[in-house]
């Protein structure tokens, strides 16, 4: 099955064509999709359909692409989604057991930082922690998938909520 480009075809093709490129990607993402991800097979052949459909108004050809080719489109698609599910996964993670690399003179520092980070919004828990551990806002937007502006944004606010908590509870710059 090979694909042809289609610049100028009725409505009624365009819609054929849109079905059957439809019909072989659901195949493809079946088959390649792992079983954590089945309740998203549906987003990930839209999202794949989105691609090759960018591909045709940069005005890439289409005619001469194999059938192999969607299925390669449908595969990285799947690839990316599970990688962002596990991105996810490790920022709760990370948030659900932060452990402060910096050294704390003071045991009772450390506890109390984890108290305040636990009190906060959870995704400012979450830029926090990722500040917290090294990442610039840039890395941890790219981790996360929100906006570089957010991040810095959730990352100020956050780091004003703690010094606030840790204030209340004693501890000052």
């Amino acid at each position: 099955m090979i694909l042809k480009a289609v610049p100028s075809l009725p409505a009624s093709d365009l819609e054929r064509e849109g079905a059957r490129l439809h019909d072989v990607l659901t195949r493809a993402v079946a088959r390649v999709c792992p079983a954590e991800l089945a309740s998203q097979r549906e987003d990930i052949v839209q999202a794949a359909l989105v691609r090759i459909l960018e591909m045709r108004n940069r005005g890439e050809e289409m005619a001469g692409r194999p059938a192999s080719y969607l299925w390669r489109v449908a595969y990285t698609t799947a690839l990316d989604e599970l990688r962002k599910t596990q991105r996810r996964r490790e920022i709760k993670d990370a948030d659900a057991t932060l452990e402060l690399h910096a050294p704390i003179a003071r045991p009772e520092i450390r506890l109390a930082m984890t108290a305040c980070l636990g009190e906060l919004v959870t995704a400012r828990r979450q830029a926090v922690a990722l500040y917290l551990h090294g990442f610039s806002a840039e890395e941890a937007a790219r981790t996360t998938g929100w906006d570089t502006k957010k991040v810095q944004n959730l990352i100020f606010r956050g780091l004003q909520d703690l010094r606030r908590c840790l204030t209340a509870k004693g501890y000052s710059p």
